[in-house]
């Protein structure tokens, strides 16, 4: 029994489920997630191919109905009276616990005078939807101690109506504004963050690169055959992946130059790198003939990066590059300690263990070997996280932390990417007049992708 009443999350962003938004996938194990997470899988590549994907969790085969996401069951429990009413004690319990957290982190800040203020504000709101469920509890207990007692049924309707409905409340508020001041700006989260918005991606093949722009994002998948397929996705419209081209033996992609005004597309066999107009890349279709190339000698696992004529190779641990006066490929550096991460204005960042940071640069060719500490004395992710990248932090990041760099004097923070953002991958980001958008890529069991907004 007590199993039964534990809370259904949903199996990707971890949501709290709705019976009206829930989804249970034919995996075999039946498991749970919200009609937005399933909304997003991109199932099937290429579109015309049977549309049949893995569990995220699982990785059990899962087919798309013919009638599409409505054709999955819903979570039938999560209308039963008595799960309802223990996750009425449930949330009583989690809202109280956490109105006394954030009220015991707001008076360790004795130095902020705005402490009476934002005590003011918390109470107020977490005080409100407390009361929303004593009310919600004192109605049940009426209807089940009417001197004429209801039909079963009719005591299962009310209880959804009283208790459902105040939950999807509590829920939609923990996802405000309101919340989100408290949590991300003024760091009173003692959880996993919540962004105003997130997106999640599933691609049968495997993810080659992520490229984050202002407007939109583009990805590189390349299956067995190497067959490379992008994709597009635009963060203000429906935020849906877009197939916008696909080419045999594309094994990388990359933007080139500092103005993002190209993608450069790296041929294996033919040993050539193609540069593209993005604005002529959204309506590509057939030969990459038409466009100019270079000769090029790569590798696999090859990332190229170019501005003006000259490229920048970079091939496990060595950078390699060719001016546009020669035809050869020279290596800049060998034998780095580390994986790359990023190149920016002609330096290239890896990260190796225990949080060593090579910084390259291939102008001068001088690289610096840094430790990375810790950041032990964590105030909010708008402080210590978009506020660093605002005045011009650059963002490192392998499978466990994030890294903010200051690069003129080459100092800077470590901080552990899973209690932000609730998952483990490699972090990127693109920052605009009104929000950050951070692109996590997890790797572990099924690969997948989550887009985080975060509003400034």
């Amino acid at each position: 029994m007590a199993a039964k009443l534990l809370t259904r999350v949903c199996g990707i962003c971890h949501d709290t489920l709705l019976y009206d938004t829930s989804v249970t996938l034919t995996c075999g194990l039946s498991h749970l997630f919200c009609r937005n997470c399933v909304d997003c899988l991109l199932v099937s590549f290429p579109p015309e191919q049977a549309m049949d994907f893995a569990c995220p969790l699982c990785e059990g085969e899962v087919n798309w109905p013919s009638g599409g996401i409505d054709d999955f069951p819903r979570v039938s429990l999560l209308q039963d009276a008595g799960y309802l009413k223990h996750q009425l004690e449930i949330e009583h319990a989690n809202l109280k616990r956490e109105l006394s957290w954030k009220l015991e982190t707001i008076d360790k800040r004795k130095s902020d005078p705005r402490i009476n203020i934002l005590k003011q504000k918390v109470k107020f709101g977490y005080e409100k939807h407390l009361g929303l469920l004593l009310k919600s509890a004192i109605a049940i207990n009426k209807l089940e101690t009417r001197i004429i007692p209801l039909r079963r049924q009719e005591i299962n309707e009310h209880v959804y109506n009283y208790i459902g409905n105040n939950l999807k409340t509590i829920y939609e508020w923990k996802n405000s504004p309101e919340m989100y001041d408290f949590e991300v700006c003024e760091g009173l989260s003692s959880t996993v963050l919540r962004p105003q918005r997130k997106y999640f991606y599933q691609f049968s093949a495997p993810i080659k690169s992520i490229h984050m722009q202002n407007d939109r994002c583009y990805l590189l998948t390349v299956d067995s055959d190497e067959t490379g397929s992008i994709y597009q996705v635009n963060y203000e419209k429906d935020s849906k992946p877009r197939l916008i081209a696909v080419k045999q033996e594309v094994v990388c992609m990359d933007v080139c130059n500092e103005r993002n005004e190209f993608i450069v597309l790296l041929h294996r066999w033919e040993n050539r790198a193609f540069r593209v107009r993005i604005e002529k890349f959204d309506q590509f279709h057939g030969s990459f003939s038409k466009f100019n190339h270079h000769n090029l000698k790569c590798l696999l696992n090859t990332r190229i990066f170019s501005v003006d004529d000259t490229y920048v190779l970079i091939n496990n641990n060595s950078v390699l590059k060719k001016e546009s006066t020669s035809n050869r490929l020279k290596h800049v550096f060998k034998k780095i300690d580390g994986t790359f991460s990023r190149f920016i204005n002609n330096t290239a960042y890896f990260i190796g263990t225990n949080r060593r940071v090579t910084i390259t640069d291939t102008e001068d060719r001088r690289y610096y070997n840094m430790i990375v500490p810790i950041n032990t004395e964590y105030t909010s992710f708008k402080s210590e996280i978009i506020d660093r990248l605002t005045k011009g932090h650059i963002l490192l990041s392998d499978t466990r932390y994030i890294y903010l760099l200051q690069p003129q004097t080459k100092k800077g923070f470590a901080f552990a990417s899973e209690p932000l953002f609730g998952v483990s991958g490699i972090v990127d980001y693109v920052m605009t007049k009104k929000q950050v958008i951070f692109s996590v890529h997890v790797t572990e069991k099924v690969e997948r992708v989550f887009l985080l907004h975060f509003d400034l």
